[in-house]
Parts: structure tokens; C-alpha cells; sequence
């Protein structure tokens, strides 16, 4: 069995445990978001979405409704990477 106290630097076998940090002050979560959200309607290809991505260094983009400005849902880097094959 392992001695619990040594530790093997040349494995990452897992995530380092970090304490919680609980901060004080309470307050709307509008007060830190940005208004001004770039997002893509559903009838943009996924090129033209991959070029939105590098221009503006996103890795994830909201689909939204372009009448409304509604959610449809969100598209990630992997999801663009996983639809080219990986």
C-alpha cells in the first residue's frame, strides 16, 4: 500500500483540492454582466460561426432568436470540433 504522505509529482493523477472561497458581498448578477452579448442566429453555418470564435477569442457562443433575441441554446468550440471530426 501507498504511503498517503508522499506525493508523486511526475503523475497527475487527479485535480489539486483548493479551499472555497465565500465572499461577503451579496448583490445582482446584472451588476457583472454585459449587456452587449455577441451571439449567432440558428441559420448561421458553422464556418461562419468558427470565424465569429477566433475574431472575438470565444469558446462558446449563444444561438439566439433573431426576432425575440431569446436562447435557443449554445455552441462550443468542441461541438464546432466534433462536428470536423475531432
Amino acid at each position: 500500500m501507498k504511503d498517503k504522505t508522499s506525493i508523486n509529482r511526475k503523475s497527475n493523477t487527479g485535480a489539486i483540492e483548493r479551499e472555497t472561497k465565500v465572499h461577503d458581498k451579496e448583490g445582482d448578477i446584472m451588476a457583472i454582466a454585459s449587456r452587449d452579448v455577441i451571439s449567432i442566429p440558428p441559420s448561421k453555418s458553422i464556418k461562419d460561426t468558427a470565424k465569429v470564435m477566433m475574431e472575438h477569442q470565444f469558446r462558446r457562443l449563444p444561438i439566439t432568436d433573431p426576432g425575440s433575441g431569446k436562447v435557443l441554446g449554445i455552441v462550443t468550440v468542441m461541438d464546432v470540433l466534433n462536428f470536423f471530426g475531432g
